[in-house]
């Protein structure tokens, strides 16, 4: 297992208006499951590139294992990088595809076929080494190449979006197989997405990268419940931000004066909520901390829950309820709204 810290990274394509890359650090400690989430075109990619040896940063430091990378070409990190497209050899076996990498090192072939055989069963495709890469399906051939980055014992594992291709139950199946291998196997893994929810479902610990720069970076919950920054709660689907001058554990905004469940930041220049978090009652009673009087603008079935916007006061909230919770509400219906200190966020920018 080998700890990956990333310092001060930068990167500027040719001909690039900004850096793709810009003062990015990073701490992967040994044997975790870092996601690292962003929008298309923040630079995440470029990180993995980087940290494989396929492209060579302006500045910064790349350390594996306490070993700077400077100048060390790819074949030498000790890194596995794994994207969307699997590119597993269409003339060769599965079981041939699986221990390519091991026979390029020269090792015993009665090792490599024990090793196959156990990546196998690991990623759930026992006895089907055989087969060739046409006749497997999506979910099978992404296995496949898991397996075979995994077979090598790699210092460091890359996931450059590898589920983007695959339909969504296949793709819960595979975030759950490359959380289970990760944790058996140990190898720090550092896995790239855009989809907010995976980020947080299958790591130790989640980065968002915005714009080239790494933006929020801890335990997944802290990420996704405590964002810190606007611009961090917006991408990771806060929705409802009110701006707001503070006093104290009391915040005055748009809908009114919101009470919080500790001090604020000093450097705090808005409120965040959930839309999940806040509660919706029928009728336009007010009785209660942060609790006012709306009304419904519009309603939106998404099966499992439904997302409502109400007009509060001079403002705009959005609501998501279990759908059965929904039930008997309507356009313009009164309602009341309640928004729990706990789950009201402070953030700066």
């Amino acid at each position: 297992m080998s700890r990956i810290v990333l310092e001060s990274l930068t990167k500027t394509y040719p001909g690039a208006p900004r850096p793709a890359v810009r003062g990015f650090d990073l701490d992967l400690p040994a044997g975790t499951l870092t996601t690292l989430v962003g929008p298309s075109g923040c630079g995440k990619s470029t990180v993995l590139r980087l940290i494989a040896g396929l492209a060579e940063p302006d500045a910064g430091r790349i350390l594996i294992g306490g070993q700077p990378m400077a100048g060390i070409p790819p074949e030498r990190r000790g890194a596995v990088l794994m994207g969307q497209d699997h590119r597993l050899f269409p003339h060769m076996s599965v079981a041939e595809n699986v221990g390519f990498g091991l026979r390029m090192r020269g090792v015993d072939p009665a090792v490599i076929r024990s090793k196959v055989a156990d990546m196998l069963d690991l990623v759930q495709l026992p006895g089907l080494e055989s087969r060739r890469p046409s006749e497997l399906s999506g979910g099978q051939a992404q296995r496949v190449a898991l397996a075979r980055a995994l077979v090598v014992e790699p210092a460091v594992l890359l996931l450059d979006e590898p589920l983007s291709d695959l339909d969504p139950e296949l793709r819960l199946d595979m975030r759950d197989l490359i959380r289970r291998a990760q944790h058996q196997t140990g190898i720090t893994t550092l896995f790239v997405t855009h989809d907010r929810e995976e980020a947080v479902a299958v790591a130790d610990r989640t980065a968002v990268m915005l714009a080239g720069e790494l933006a929020r970076h801890g335990r997944p919950a802290d990420v996704f419940e405590r964002p810190l920054t606007r611009a961090v709660a917006l991408f990771m689907g806060a929705t409802n931000v009110l701006d707001g001058r503070f006093d104290g554990r009391s915040v005055t905004t748009s809908i009114g004066t919101l009470t919080l469940a500790a001090p604020p930041p000093p450097e705090a220049t808005a409120v965040v909520i959930r839309p999940e978090r806040i509660r919706l009652s029928a009728g336009s009673g007010t009785s209660g901390v942060n609790t006012f009087a709306c009304s419904i603008k519009s309603l939106e079935y998404r099966g499992t829950h439904v997302v409502a916007t109400v007009a509060a006061a001079t403002d705009m909230l959005v609501v998501a309820v279990p759908a059965e919770a929904a039930a008997g509400h309507g356009v313009g219906d009164p309602v009341a709204v309640h928004l729990p200190p706990e789950a009201l966020q402070p953030v700066s920018g």
